[in-house]
């Protein structure tokens, strides 16, 4: 299928179900991927009809800022996946791992709770700290809009949640807009996200910088 397809006939849980499968210029990788898999490739060349009526993207330099918002972030870097229960305008949560440029997360307007912000790394790893910072800048800090209340979770699927940590007040101010919460973890999981139940008040949830060690 082609992006417009699936943009049209998938939904964005639909989209988060699929398991993607990035290939690059891999005709062999493309092949070999199953009904269940979304395969993203740079190219069709040489890859057979057959293989291509598998759940597919092409991607190349014209088609780049059509792909659904929930594939984008895999293309750049396909060892993590970046994703959110939702989003406000373009203020995804696609870069909130990196410590430069413009990464705040902004989930939808008075948002109903809870909502989420989800990790997938390949392979998988393990982490027992988490830091987050609340939106703020030299002039400017929101830390009623980061989270208050949220459980640190991790999975292998997906489906099944582990509770690592469970925060009740996150003790965000506006002299405090790091937070770091360290957590007893000696296992691997290819999931994790910050599962968060309120906030500080405000009707915006917002979050700029994520940390995991």
């Amino acid at each position: 299928m082609t992006h417009a397809v699936l943009r049209e006939m998938l939904s964005t849980e639909q989209l988060l179900r699929l398991n993607l499968k990035y290939c690059g210029y891999d005709r062999t990788c493309a092949q070999a991927a199953s009904q269940e898999e979304l395969v993203i490739s740079q190219s069709n060349k040489g890859i057979p009809a057959n293989d291509l009526r598998k759940p597919h993207i092409i991607v190349n330099y014209s088609n780049l800022n059509k792909i659904p918002r929930v594939i984008k972030p895999y293309l750049f870097d396909p060892n993590t996946l970046i994703l959110a229960s939702s989003q406000y305008g373009e203020n995804s949560p696609d870069n909130i791992l990196k410590s430069t440029g413009p990464h705040i997360w902004h989930a939808e307007k008075s948002p109903q709770y809870p909502q989420w912000v989800r990790f997938k790394f390949l392979p998988a790893k393990i982490f027992s700290t988490v830091g987050i910072k609340a939106q703020s800048s030299s002039r400017l800090k929101f830390p009623e809009r980061a989270p208050k209340h949220f459980i640190f979770q991790a999975s292998n699927d997906g489906k099944s949640w582990t509770d690592l940590l469970e925060v009740d007040d996150a003790g965000f101010t506006s002299e405090k807009v790091w937070r770091t919460f360290k957590f007893e973890n000696k296992n691997k999981y290819t999931y994790y996200r910050i599962y968060i139940l309120s906030n500080g008040g405000s009707s915006l949830l917002t979050i700029q910088q994520v940390v995991l060690n």
